[in-house]
């Protein structure tokens, strides 16, 4: 089937596209995607969105550190994306940051849909998670190989060579 943007805001990789492409083909409906690639300030304002919606202790992340400092920061934006930016340093922070995330709208979709996404999105190698403040399918693809990350060992290459050539 089909996947669609909700908005021209949800940025996407050409490799998150390409996860898109593989997981609506293993799909027997449409899906809409609701978030991509996150700045720290978007990822800051999408927990505290999950904080008005009810969830006040950041329920759905591993890193309970991490969810408590921004609990802790609400509703201070500018602290929160300060720690959100510490957090990503330190590789401790949501996998959106580094464009290996998605969130599939789910309030539109059944349960048994919902598990059709979940199947397919293990198939890929993701990691899905269905969260319900609000409502929607977060997948994450930890092992995603992206440009960023190739252009980084591209370079770590080329300095080596070029340390090793000074000698």
């Amino acid at each position: 089937m089909n996947w669609s943007k909700v908005s021209d805001n949800v940025k996407l990789s050409p490799e998150l596209i390409a996860k898109l492409n593989a997981l609506s083909d293993m799909l027997s409906f449409d899906i809409e995607i609701t978030s991509g690639i996150r700045s720290a300030k978007n990822q800051a304002s999408a927990m505290f969105g999950k904080i008005e919606a009810g969830d006040t202790t950041l329920s759905d992340y591993r890193n309970r550190e991490f969810a408590n400092d921004i609990v802790e920061a609400y509703p201070n934006l500018v602290n929160a994306t300060a720690i959100v930016e510490e957090y990503a340093n330190q590789g401790l922070a949501s996998y959106h940051l580094v464009g290996k995330a998605i969130d599939v709208r789910s309030r539109t979709l059944s349960d048994v849909q919902k598990n059709e996404v979940v199947k397919a999105a293990k198939l890929l190698g993701g990691r899905p998670l269905i969260e319900t403040q609000p409502p929607h399918i977060h997948i994450s693809f930890p092992d995603l190989e992206t440009k960023k990350n190739n252009w980084l060992l591209l370079a770590i290459l080329i300095g080596g060579v070029f340390w090793i050539s000074q000698d």
